[in-house]
């Protein structure tokens, strides 16, 4: 609850104890919102020139991280700020000053704000994305059902379609290797169930399977333009950036997830009133390919294709 430094009387109190700066007002309040938008207003009534007046200090500005000096008004113990200021009244008589406010997140740093972050929302969704069958193969394969890719890829290019059709490739002019072949004497050219189911799937037209993916995207508000973040499509070494991380729990992500940034858009709204979107891709670590290519790197990102983000290295 707020809480009046001295007990709530009328909209202008003559009391130097509460005294607002030199106007002697003394505000009324009022809950505002649930939720995230949570908070309280505060109102002012006194003549129009006064009203004016107090509404060009500076800590009466949209995004004031405290309440104005000398206001008589004790806010809950969390961080707030100031969302809107509003003016009504009639030209010569009474006026009133409404400051909304609203309780941050723990995302809404002081640094940001006093930087013009005015609004930051952290949000997460699994996502689906796709990779090729002969990728999710190789990781899926074991040592007793291995797969084989050359073998595989020489099935992709057979030439004979009564060979193609029986799940074999042709060695030679006469031999055939069924791609399900177990021949232990002759590794190179040793099928698999695995290597043949891949390719019975293939020929159905299934060529991609799927794997889930966690996206993190970030919404913000700012009353002066933002900084973007550069490049996109960059590796995160080090994870999301900390005033971009959500402040929920990630079941099933934390830890088993690599990140690389994939969007960042700015859209200006108003002369001040720019609106950001970040998004963070999560990829799981077990997407390592098997085996893996040169100057691929140890995580599921390849290094070479993706670089990391500028004085991002790894820690």
């Amino acid at each position: 609850m707020i809480e009046f430094a001295e007990s709530a009387a009328d909209a202008v109190v003559r009391n130097p104890a509460s005294a607002f700066g030199a106007l002697m007002l003394q505000p009324r309040w009022r809950a505002t919102g649930g939720g995230a938008g949570a908070g309280f207003a505060l109102e002012w009534e006194a003549g129009e020139e006064t009203v004016l007046g107090l509404s060009l200090r500076p800590d009466l500005q949209p995004g004031a991280i405290a309440l104005p000096a000398g206001c008589g008004v004790r806010p809950p113990a969390r961080r707030i700020i100031l969302d809107e200021v509003e003016i009504d009244g009639e030209e010569g008589g009474v006026a009133t000053l409404r400051a909304t406010y609203r309780f941050r997140n723990a995302r809404e740093t002081d640094e940001d704000v006093a930087d013009g972050l005015h609004r930051r929302t952290v949000s997460g969704r699994w996502v689906e994305r796709q990779e090729t069958i002969e990728h999710w193969a190789a990781r899926a394969a074991t040592g007793e059902n291995p797969f084989n890719g050359t073998l595989f890829a020489l099935w992709l290019q057979e030439a004979d379609p009564a060979a193609k059709a029986a799940l074999s490739v042709t060695r030679g002019e006469d031999d055939l290797v069924a791609l399900g072949n177990t021949d232990e004497t002759d590794r190179d050219w040793r099928g698999s169930d695995l290597t043949k189911a891949v390719a019975q799937r293939y020929a159905l037209g299934v060529q991609y399977a799927a794997m889930s993916m966690f996206q993190v995207e970030v919404s913000e508000n700012w009353r002066t333009p933002p900084t973007m973040c550069g490049r996109c499509n960059v590796r995160l070494p080090r994870g999301i950036p900390a005033n971009h991380r959500p402040l929920f729990r990630m079941e099933g992500v934390d830890g088993k997830f690599s990140w690389m940034r994939s969007a960042d858009i700015v859209v200006q709204r108003g002369a001040e009133s720019f609106d950001r979107t970040v998004v963070y891709l999560g990829i799981p670590n077990a997407m390592i390919p098997a085996p893996v290519p040169d100057g691929w790197g140890d995580g599921p990102i390849d290094e070479m294709l993706y670089p990391p983000e500028e004085g991002e290295a790894a820690e």
